[in-house]
């Protein structure tokens, strides 16, 4: 049998099996919980801090923090992870960061089991809430120290506490007789002091609490002051090394932010709103829902905490005695209250002095959070059964959680300065002897942390920081510049939000010494490339007349050139006819028209007088995977939006292209293989897909956030690359599939007249064009596009591969008409396509009139058609006319997105003028044929007159 002591040890070993239990599930939770979706978002500039310095020798590491508002720990620690990993990726250098995080949740269950043994509510409540808490889970994530802090902060607070324990239970009461403890001590205070400078506010709170608790015995105050001098022995040797660098890095910092220093409330006010909510804002409004429900979970408490103290003093006078779980709080209790409080004065003093607190600075004190949460757990467990206050406050609490936690996964951040799509676009456009020039050394953090490891094809470009202090233009700067520009092209993502003048001198200079290749805007980024070329050869032409400029002269580098990357020369000479901006883009243009490579740059000309000229010296850079042959070099002209995106484009004067052949480019095969990073795949496969001796890569096709509109035509390129030499003959096949699998659109065949599979050589990289047109009836959703071989003499398919999807739009339609104010005595048919049934004509002002023409629908028109009015003499003279897709009020509605049966009305505005007549027609802009016109049956010719 056994007896009561056994079964109450058993009982006892069985509580502490099921509590290491449920703190290794709450561990596992917060550790699945802090590893999703870690490459949802960008990097941003600290964090790009901390790759790079992570990524440098150690001792230049140690050099750069010394300089740095942090020490070096966190990021020698980051190092080792790098170099473990081989890989300084954002999953990767995060993943550190994950398990940081999930390490600090069993931390907090040892400390809180050491500062309440069998107080099993207490310590489950503490786990629990930081496991959840969104503060924590943000720093679990991020790429900085705050997260090791906080865990040292635990560690160290533990030792602390179990070594004043183990002091206590010795004969003598000597604090420095216990070996461990204090040893485990020194080594992580000393490991928080050379992770974060704001750590020291842990030991000061420790030693203020040994002095209000052993006020009246020295002897126990003293050892903590011996150990506190240990420590401080061992982080002087880094202040004498840093304290000039670091003095002079505040002193700028403080002086270039300009902020004002916070006041008590809401300094107070910030932290617990950013301790129960997280400090990313709520996308619910502008109310402060993080700071209420903190302070509703505050003032339950203490409302709970006071009803508790008042039913005590009621019982006392009674005569009877409290229970044990209701005797007044201890020593431990003061230990949190006295190293939040310090926390909380030492880091507003700081900030009075110092007056740096940037957006999310409550990350400082993030080692006070464990604290903050255990008197959350406290006072929760104190107030369980006071009228469900303390019920109440784990609902607010849990409440505030979630609403942090939800705002973390699905807010974006940093989205004005993502360099992912930079790096991208620098390594499927650059080469390995180009150069990507870095002003902050975040930017170099960037790169490392973007661009491709591992491929031996790709040795560049490499980053080059001009400086990792603060650095202006100088003879310096310039001849850096000069021998960027004498090894290749030079790429400069401008970061032009910190009113810096470096930048827009760098830029005057290379627009002096070198072609521009690109200019584009990523957000509050602009990413230029520019390359010292030999001028081309001008050549006089008759003018292209676009309107609202002209172009005068061109010249285009008469050459041969590989399918390498390499950039080819042009000079543009424009005059300005209105004074207007606009887009301009190069383009390089197969015989079927087709774009195989463009730039766009932005000609700010609103200011510019009529009549005045201009001239650029741009390029154009020939991608990787460009099949062999000739190809035109064509300019086209667009309109700017309000947000200075390219809008309508404009025609040569007299036709319908948008085009401005101005020479030709001979491309080749390149000499040397190419890696499949340098292809500009917009989706790659994660893994390629080879089929009888060539790989699918991946595919380019519409703007994923725009949905394509369906009965449009769906233009996708296709990204291969040749395993074998000489890959059998065969088809190619795409298929767009509904959700059920179906297919509803496709294209059999082989696009490329000039290259056939069976012309490739080993390790060949392959741009495919494919286009075809989706049918109008399809709704709206996603669809999946696949791809695959066919063979072309038996027709057998291989298995389909999966390349994404894509997003369809159907055009919303009208299937009652509405009546036009003229009616035509019969409706003029078009084609086999559409009625006319008649017009309503109004003002617009400038002499212009709004023409809105009637139709009804009889089947989809393809390939798509425009509309033209004429405005003509009686013996057919245009003297006015407007030509284009058709355009209904509410937007494009192009003719293979018409549906059977709806009615429609297309707006076009004309130049009016007494006595002439309007004539409308449909016609094909590829080929200028006209749609036959019959009425009641018979022809009438290929336009109808409006009476």
């Amino acid at each position: 049998m056994s007896t009561p002591l056994c079964s109450s040890r058993s009982a006892r070993s069985g509580q502490r099996k099921r509590l290491v239990w449920i703190v290794l599930a709450l561990t596992g939770l917060a550790a699945l919980l802090r590893a999703l979706r870690l490459s949802w978002q960008p990097l941003w500039w600290d964090e790009g801090y901390s790759v790079y310095f992570a990524t440098e020798p150690l001792a230049r590491m140690l050099d750069l923090t010394a300089q740095d508002i942090h020490p070096p720990l966190y990021y020698a620690l980051l190092h080792g992870w790098i170099a473990l990993w081989g890989s300084a990726a954002p999953p990767v250098v995060r993943g550190l960061s994950v398990l940081l995080g999930a390490i600090a949740i069993p931390l907090s269950g040892w400390l809180t089991w050491r500062l309440f043994p069998g107080r099993r509510r207490i310590g489950l409540l503490a786990v629990g809430l930081l496991a959840l808490n969104p503060m924590h889970l943000f720093y679990s994530q991020e790429v900085r120290m705050y997260g090791f802090g906080m865990a040292l902060s635990i560690a160290s607070t533990a030792c602390f506490w179990e070594w004043m324990q183990a002091a206590s239970r010795t004969s003598s009461g000597r604090a420095v007789q216990c070996r461990w403890p204090l040893i485990g001590y020194v080594l992580t205070t000393a490991a928080g002091l050379y992770t974060l400078y704001y750590f020291v506010f842990v030991p000061l709170g420790h030693l203020a609490w040994t002095v209000v608790i052993h006020r009246r015995d020295p002897r126990r105050i003293w050892p903590v002051v011996t150990a506190q001098a240990l420590i401080a022995a061992l982080f002087v040797p880094w202040l004498f090394y840093t304290l000039p660098k670091l003095t002079a890095y505040v002193s700028h910092k403080v002086a270039s932010d300009q902020d004002s220093p916070l006041d008590p409330i809401q300094y107070v006010a910030r932290h617990l709103a950013a301790f129960s909510g997280g400090h990313i804002p709520w996308p619910f409004g502008n109310v402060p829902w993080p700071l209420l429900l903190g302070g509703a979970t505050v003032c339950l408490l203490l409302a709970a905490l006071f009803l508790l103290r008042r039913s005590q003093t009621l019982s006392h006078n009674s005569g009877s005695l409290p229970t044990p779980s209701d005797s007044p709080v201890g020593d431990a209790v003061v230990l949190l209250l006295v190293l939040v409080i310090t926390a909380l004065t030492g880091g507003w003093l700081v900030n009075l002095r110092f007056p740096f607190f940037p957006e999310g600075g409550e990350r400082l004190l993030l080692v006070a959070l464990p604290y903050v949460l255990l008197l959350l757990s406290v006072g929760i467990e104190r107030a369980w059964r006071v009228a469900f206050l303390g019920r109440i406050a784990l609902f607010l609490a849990l409440a505030a959680a979630v609403g942090g936690i939800v705002t973390f996964y699905v807010t974006p951040r940093y989205t004005e300065e993502d360099y992912r799509p930079i790096v991208r676009q620098i390594i499927q456009q650059g080469r390995n002897q180009d150069t990507m020039l870095a002003i902050f050394p975040w930017q170099v953090g960037y790169w490392r942390a973007y661009a491709p490891q591992g491929d031996p094809l790709v040795a560049g470009p490499a980053p080059l920081l001009l400086s990792d202090r603060v650095v202006g233009w100088s003879t310096a700067v310039q001849t850096t510049v000069d021998a960027v520009l004498r090894r290749g092209v030079l790429w400069f993502p401008e970061p032009l939000t910190f009113g810096a003048t470096l930048p827009h001198e760098i830029e005057a200079y290379l627009a002096d010494q070198a072609f521009n290749l690109e200019n584009r805007w990523y957000g509050a980024v602009r990413l230029t490339a520019w390359a010292q070329l030999p001028p081309p050869p001008r050549r006089e032409m008759e003018a292209f007349d676009f309107g609202a400029v002209k172009l005068l002269e061109v010249g285009v580098a008469d050459e041969t050139v590989e399918a390498a990357n390499q950039p080819v020369a042009v000079t543009l000479t424009w005059q300005v006819v209105e004074p207007v901006d606009l887009n301009i883009s190069l383009r390089i243009l197969d015989d079927a028209g087709h774009i195989w490579s463009s730039r766009e740059y932005a000609a700010t000309w609103s200011s510019t007088p009529a009549g005045s000229q201009q001239r650029h010296s741009v390029g154009v850079i020939v991608p990787v995977g460009l099949p062999p042959g000739v190809y035109t070099i064509g300019v086209s002209v667009a309109r700017q939006d309000e947000q200075g995106e390219r809008a309508a484009a404009l025609t040569l004067r007299g036709s319908d292209k948008v085009d401005a052949p101005i020479g030709s480019v001979t491309v080749l095969l390149p000499e040397t293989l190419q890696s499949p990073a340098r292809l500009p795949i917009q989706t790659p496969l994660k893994q390629p897909v080879v089929q009888d001796g060539i790989a699918f890569l991946g595919f380019t096709g519409p703007d994923p956030a725009t949905p394509l509109l369906a009965g449009t035509e769906l233009a996708v390129t296709l990204f291969l690359q040749a395993e074998v030499d000489a890959p059998s003959n065969r088809l190619l096949y795409v298929s767009l599939l509904d959700p059920q699998g179906n297919g509803v659109a496709g294209y059999e065949g082989w696009p490329l007249s000039g290259v056939i599979p069976p012309a490739l050589i080993d390790g060949e990289l392959l741009q495919i064009p494919v286009r075809f047109f989706t049918p109008s009836a399809l709704s709206s959703g996603t669809y999946r596009l696949v791809v695959g071989f066919q063979d072309e003499e038996t027709g057998i398919k291989t298995p389909p591969v999966a390349l994404g999807t894509i997003r369809l739009e159907q055009r919303r339609a009208l299937f009652t008409g509405q009546p036009p104010a003229v009616r035509l005595p019969s409706p003029a048919q078009f084609g086999s396509h559409v009625l006319l049934e008649g017009y309503t004509i109004e003002p617009f002002g400038d002499n212009r009139v709004v023409l809105r023409l009637h139709w009804q629908v009889i089947q989809p028109l393809l390939p798509p058609h425009h509309i033209f009015v004429h405005v003509e003499t009686d013996n057919g003279v245009i003297l006015a006319q407007q030509d284009g897709p058709p355009v209904t009020d509410a937007g494009p509605a192009p003719t293979g997105s018409w549906q059977p049966g709806e009615f429609l009305v297309t707006t076009h505005i004309v130049q009016a003028q007494t006595g002439a007549v309007l004539k409308v027609g449909l016609y094909n802009p590829a080929t200028l044929v006209r749609l036959p016109v019959t009425v009641n049956g018979e022809l009438i010719g290929d336009s109808v007159a409006l009476p």
